[in-house]
């Protein structure tokens, strides 16, 4: 959008204008392994490993295993030694907290 302004005592042209930028983020998971998504055990949300979640919610790894320490998400860990948290727990725990 432009919106041009006229100065009447020195008879100059301004022009602005006005530049709005949106953006959106998607994050897409794959993997080479075909496998289930795990559901919380707690309140049948979907889980996503806690590596992954940090960028998923744009914050750091330390905040996601911290919050995990003082049991503010539900997470598993599987038999490999992998956890997984649960995305509305983290979601929840994340607004409470920033």
């Amino acid at each position: 959008m432009e919106i041009v302004e006229f100065n009447r005592n020195q008879m100059e042209t301004i022009k602005r204008t006005n530049i709005l930028v949106t953006s959106q983020r998607k994050l897409v998971i794959t993997s080479g392994q075909t496998s289930e998504i795990p559901l919380c055990a707690e309140c049948s949300s979907s889980m996503i490993p806690a590596q992954i979640s940090a960028d998923y919610f744009g914050v750091s790894s330390r905040i996601i295993y911290r919050f995990i320490e003082q049991q503010r998400i539900h997470f598993v860990e599987n038999k490999i030694s992998e956890i997984h948290i649960c995305i509305a727990s983290a979601k929840e725990a994340l607004e409470l907290n920033p």
